[in-house]
């Protein structure tokens, strides 16, 4: 059996991506990276407001 549209097994591999599938596949790293690295930003960000809150309740002893 050859592959084919019918038999899309390994055929796919075989194309190869279109320019749009590569735009795509880049706006999807793209927007991964933006999330993970905000994700970052954000962990960090309520460390700090916890540290903020710890010296907060010192100074209103």
């Amino acid at each position: 059996m050859k592959p084919g549209p019918a038999n899309t097994g390994f055929s796919l591999l075989r194309v190869p991506f279109s320019p749009e599938g590569v735009r795509q596949s880049a706006k999807i790293r793209a927007l991964a990276r933006f999330l993970l690295c905000n994700r970052k930003i954000l962990r960090h960000s309520l460390e700090h407001k916890a540290e903020r809150e710890k010296g907060n309740e010192k100074k209103n002893v």
